[in-house]
């Protein structure tokens, strides 16, 4: 389905916030340039001209390299500003001096000079508060006229929803009918958030998949993100 609706929104809630239809063609766009690149052929630059800023508050390295990769690939610019080499930007009430600067200027300071700004935060940086990143990432998109994109927050990380979307429809051609299981698997980092496992199932039940969930007792969902999908199942 081709839709213009895409240009200057926020990718955050994008579960939520985008259509079964949008996510649709975002998946067929991004299985049509995977071909082009993969076969060689020129690249189209749709984003020529364009800059991205990245911050990552978390160690990264898939999400790091696909999003500088993939600007440049497409014809566009990434600058990552990397949180201790910069002021890192700060809620009101967490501010420490100069150390931090507000959210509202870095915002502001941004918009002027790039195009969209992607950031990756939860655990620590947001001192473990749920929804903290999120929020976080509303108050730059409050300030800031250029796309906000969620690289991971405490809530969702919709970026690997739509990369998993993409492996079944590439593999299966399809998401009617399908199961997708997620289940939870040990780590030895308590600072995993529950982020790719909401995303994940938000993406799967909009899609029309049929989901199961498995998890330790007291691992327990967002129950919002959970009444989602029942409602999407229904």
């Amino acid at each position: 389905m081709k839709t213009n609706s895409f240009r200057g929104r926020d990718w955050i809630d994008a579960e939520i916030d985008f259509s079964k239809e949008e996510w649709e063609t975002l998946i067929d766009v991004a299985l049509e340039l995977k071909r082009r690149h993969a076969m060689g052929e020129d690249q189209t630059h749709i984003l020529k001209g364009k800059t991205l800023f990245t911050m990552f508050f978390n160690q990264s390295l898939r999400t790091r390299s696909t999003f500088a990769a993939g600007i440049q690939q497409l014809g566009g610019f990434h600058v990552d500003l990397e949180p201790g080499k910069t002021y890192t930007p700060a809620r009101k009430g967490f501010d420490i001096p100069y150390k931090t600067e507000r959210i509202k200027d870095v915002a502001e300071m941004l918009d002027r000079v790039g195009d969209a700004i992607a950031i990756r935060m939860y655990g620590p940086p947001a001192y473990w508060i749920y929804g903290f990143a999120n929020a976080t990432m509303k108050e730059f998109a409050e300030f800031a006229h250029i796309p906000i994109i969620n690289m991971e927050c405490d809530k969702y990380h919709p970026t690997q929803a739509l990369a998993d979307l993409i492996t079944i429809k590439e593999k299966f051609g399809t998401f009617k009918g399908l199961n997708l299981t997620m289940s939870f698997a040990y780590s030895g980092s308590i600072e995993k958030p529950r982020a790719v496992p909401q995303s994940v199932i938000l993406a799967a039940t909009k899609m029309g998949m049929n989901v199961t969930l498995a998890h330790p007792e007291g691992y327990d969902l967002d129950p919002e993100v959970i009444e989602i999908c029942k409602k999407k199942c229904c």
